[in-house]
């Protein structure tokens, strides 16, 4: 059994873990593990899961409201952020490392609560700006060329959720006072950042739930707020789940005028 730990830029983990012996096992097996969260065939703790019909078909929703039906939690009592937290570890137990136990602390959460227990939190999707972003990329590139000597598949390397990098960070006024100061920074920036860039424009066309917004787009927190943070919905094992966007989105749309602008930054970082 082998183990491959690498500690994301991003704050997470991510693991490989392979069953073979590497080069020399011609079929080794893998299984990706981020944030240690092991998917599963889904669960229906507390008898929480339920249907949800949508115009586009059903959708698997985790009702909080089963708790407090079952006596756990007094949900009427705790701030809506903590709801949303609470629906996280709901959706999520039985997988991997987050048991009901954790459902129980959290559903019975007190202003100055029992620090002794970690509640782990599993995001549907990460944003990132360019300065923390690079290196995440960096390290997940060095997983991929790692699980290679091992035996494995490179394009087995990628994040289980939805990844968005804004590149926002790199921005620098060398002109201004023209209509035309607006596009010659940005050219400034490509050219100063053209080795950075270049691997991003890699990034997004070999790791899958991968994408990035290129220069001049806005702030993170702008494009996130009005691209990114849509109503939530995933699917795994053919089966839908709708879940808040406050935690987690999947499955964004961005507007046509940012894949114009990714179509932009490809063909620069091209030539």
């Amino acid at each position: 059994m082998g183990l491959l730990v690498a500690r994301l830029s991003c704050g997470g983990d991510a693991y490989y873990t392979g069953s073979g012996t590497g080069a020399k096992d011609p079929k080794p097996s893998f299984q990706i593990v981020i944030g240690a969260a092991i998917l599963r065939a889904m669960t229906n703790p507390f008898n929480a899961r339920t249907e949800l019909a949508l115009s586009d078909g059903n959708a698997t929703v985790y009702r909080i409201g089963a708790l407090s039906e079952q006596g756990v939690g007094n949900l009427d009592r705790l701030p809506i952020s903590i709801r949303v937290l609470l629906e996280n570890v709901l959706r999520h137990s039985g997988h991997g490392p987050i048991t009901d136990d954790h459902v129980v602390a959290v559903a019975n959460w007190r202003p100055e609560p029992d620090r002794s227990l970690e509640v782990p939190f599993m995001p549907g999707r990460v944003v990132l700006q360019d300065f923390t972003g690079v290196p995440a990329v960096v390290d997940l590139a060095a997983m991929r060329d790692a699980i290679v000597t091992l035996g494995g598949e490179s394009g087995q390397i990628n994040p289980l959720v939805q990844t968005d990098l804004v590149i926002d960070h790199s921005v620098q006024v060398d002109f201004f006072g023209s209509h035309v100061a607006f596009q010659r920074n940005v050219d400034k920036e490509m050219e100063r950042n053209a080795e950075r860039y270049a691997l991003l424009r890699w990034a997004q066309q070999a790791f899958r739930n991968f994408r990035v917004v290129p220069p001049g787009t806005g702030i993170v927190h702008q494009v996130n707020l009005e691209y990114l943070a849509l109503p939530s919905r995933s699917t795994f094992a053919a089966r839908s789940k709708a879940f808040s966007a406050s935690s987690s989105c999947a499955a964004p749309r961005l507007s046509a005028r940012h894949s114009s602008l990714l179509m932009r930054f490809s063909a620069r970082e091209s030539r």
